[in-house]
């Protein structure tokens, strides 16, 4: 196996779905290449938070910022022909928007990690090469500087799934968790209808509402779900919590209660589910999404 087998594969897939491997095993095939400096790729941006004390600076917290990536690509043809390399070109600059999201995908061994981005700045074409300062079409071949920003600091991995059901009318059941990723990440729940379900929401020792400690076991009783209200419960603070199938207001009837906490990366522990006056029997679905702060790593807590 050589080495360039062995390496990350980066992959570009566009606005338009249009696919680019700019490096790793197979990258130019598209004819785009990445070129060296590539920054901001590695960790996520961080801003760290601090008050005067009697002896310099105290930490109070931590706040993850927008991610901003700049990089440099070869767009080339291979042949020379400079109407082949024109639309190349032009499917590059196409692939990126202003307000819609490409992915950058980072794959290694089977797996990968997403980050989403969108351009931060306007691309600056045909400039960075020592060769460059002519029309292009003479050349085939020239670089385009990328400078995006994602939103959303941490690449994303595919979820982990897990499957609960029964015939029964309640149950009891404790689901072991392999959350492997180094980010915090927020489960969310699809549950049946026709049944009233009681689920966990551990702090994990965050202290965000003053109550961590009190809270390391916190469960929640969720409003009973009728016919027709099947529903998901995200704890994603961007989504709203309980979103009913049939739009009943289910948040609306839960009495000012919330799924409040993210589980932790690096927790590897069992949390407890139970279901009560199911009718027809019961089925839930947890998803547990992976963020990382990094396009590659290994699990955390295990290494």
């Amino acid at each position: 196996m050589s080495v360039i087998d062995q390496t990350v594969a980066i992959d570009i897939i566009g606005v338009h779905n249009e696919v680019f491997r700019i490096s790793g095993p197979g990258s130019g095939r598209q004819g785009v290449q990445l070129m060296p400096k590539l920054t901001g790729a590695v960790d996520a941006p961080v801003k760290t938070l601090w008050i005067k004390s009697s002896y310099g600076q105290t930490f109070v917290d931590f706040l993850w910022q927008r991610r901003d990536m700049v990089f440099t690509v070869n767009i080339f043809d291979e042949e020379g022909d400079p109407e082949r390399w024109k639309l190349i070109d032009s499917r590059w600059r196409f692939a990126f928007d202003y307000v819609k999201e490409c992915t950058i995908r980072y794959t290694e061994k089977g797996s990968y990690r997403d980050l989403k981005v969108r351009l931060l700045e306007e691309p600056k074409a045909y400039e960075s090469g020592s060769w460059e300062g002519k029309d292009p079409h003479l050349y085939a071949c020239s670089t385009v500087v990328m400078t995006v920003a994602a939103q959303l600091p941490f690449y994303v991995g595919p979820s982990d799934f897990y499957d609960w059901e029964g015939d029964t009318s309640s149950g009891h059941v404790d689901i072991e968790l392999n959350v492997d990723c180094d980010v915090p990440v927020w489960p969310k729940w699809t549950l049946t209808d026709q049944a009233r379900w009681r689920l966990p929401d551990f702090s994990w020792g965050n202290n965000d509402y003053g109550t961590g400690l009190l809270d390391m076991g916190r469960t929640v009783l969720l409003p009973y779900l009728p016919l027709g209200a099947g529903c998901v419960a995200d704890s994603d603070p961007r989504k709203q919590t309980l979103l009913a199938a049939n739009r009943i207001n289910l948040q609306g009837l839960w009495g000012g209660k919330d799924l409040l906490y993210p589980i932790l990366g690096g927790t590897y522990d069992e949390i407890p589910v139970s279901v009560s006056d199911a009718v027809g029997g019961f089925r839930l679905q947890l998803e547990i999404p992976k963020w990382y702060s990094r396009p590659w790593s290994r699990p955390v807590g295990l290494i």
